[in-house]
C-alpha cells in the first residue's frame, strides 16, 4: 500500500505511514507503478507529489520523460530561504560585536591599557564566528530543491 500523502510504500495491514504519519486509506487503488531504468527502480509519488518519480532510499524527486531521468529544478524551499536569511542576519550581528570589541581594543591600546590584547581572541573569534554564519547562510539560500 502506497501512501497517498507522500508516495512512500508501507505494509499492506498499516493504519498510518510509516514516513509522515498520515492516515492509510485501506481501500485504496492498485500500487502505481515503478518505471526501471537502468536497472534502478523508480517509484511514482502521489498526492503532493504526483507526477514526480523517487529511487529506492529516498532520492530526489525527478520527472521522467520518454524513458529518461530529468532533475526537476524548482524554486528553494522556505524552510532554506527562512534559514538562509536568519544564518546572515546573526552573521551581521556577530560582525557588528567584533567591530565593537576591536573599536574597544584601538581605545584601550590608545590609552596604554595593558590589558587590551585580551580583546584580540574575541575580536578574532567574533569575527570567525561572523564569517561561518554568513556562508552557511549564502550556502542555504544558493542549494535548490524541487519543489513539486
Amino acid at each position: 500500500m502506497f501512501c497517498s500523502k507522500c508516495g512512500t510504500e508501507g505494509a499492506e495491514d498499516a493504519a498510518f505511514c510509516s514516513a509522515c504519519g498520515a492516515p492509510l486509506n485501506q481501500t485504496q487503488a492498485p500500487a502505481p507503478e515503478v518505471v526501471v531504468i537502468g536497472d534502478v527502480p523508480f517509484h511514482p509519488g502521489t498526492g503532493a507529489y504526483e507526477g514526480y518519480y523517487s529511487a529506492r532510499g529516498g532520492g530526489p524527486w525527478v520527472k521522467i520523460v520518454d524513458g529518461r531521468v530529468i532533475r526537476v529544478k524548482g524554486e528553494r524551499s522556505t524552510g532554506r530561504t527562512v534559514g538562509g536569511v536568519v544564518l546572515i542576519v546573526v552573521a551581521a550581528l556577530a560582525g557588528l560585536q567584533a567591530w565593537s570589541w576591536f573599536d574597544g581594543y584601538n581605545d584601550l591600546e590608545q590609552r596604554g591599557n595593558q590589558f587590551a590584547g585580551a580583546l584580540v581572541p574575541l575580536f578574532l573569534g567574533a569575527s570567525a564566528v561572523a564569517l561561518g554564519f554568513l556562508v552557511w547562510g549564502i550556502m542555504l539560500l544558493e542549494r535548490k530543491q524541487p519543489r513539486p
